[in-house]
């Protein structure tokens, strides 16, 4: 399954300049005009801080380590025209960053 990642910064509050930097990953296997929509997309961790962060690597590792945990723990999905539990695999085929 293909995936987008993206991160953009967003303000709390304008006085003080505390910002946040929202990771967010959208499946691509989604028809476009429905990717943009809320229940697709995936949001994974916020980085909070007064600037961007300097290494995403340390607040993707958790979630990669959780993600492979979980996957040794199931077996797969169940898909309506397979009998079978099927594995299913994502990569990221873009990011983006503003």
């Amino acid at each position: 399954m293909p995936l987008n990642w993206g991160t953009d910064r967003f303000e709390f509050w304008r006085a003080n300049g505390y910002e946040g930097w929202p990771i967010v990953f959208t499946p691509l296997s989604v028809r476009p005009d429905q990717r943009t929509r809320a229940k697709y997309q995936l949001l994974l961790a916020v980085s909070p801080g007064p600037r961007q962060p300097v290494d995403l690597e340390s607040f993707l590792r958790p979630i990669a380590d959780e993600l492979n945990d979980l996957a040794k723990r199931i077996p797969g999905l169940v898909v309506p025209t397979s009998t079978t539990p099927q594995v299913l695999k994502a990569g990221v085929l873009n990011f983006t960053t503003d």
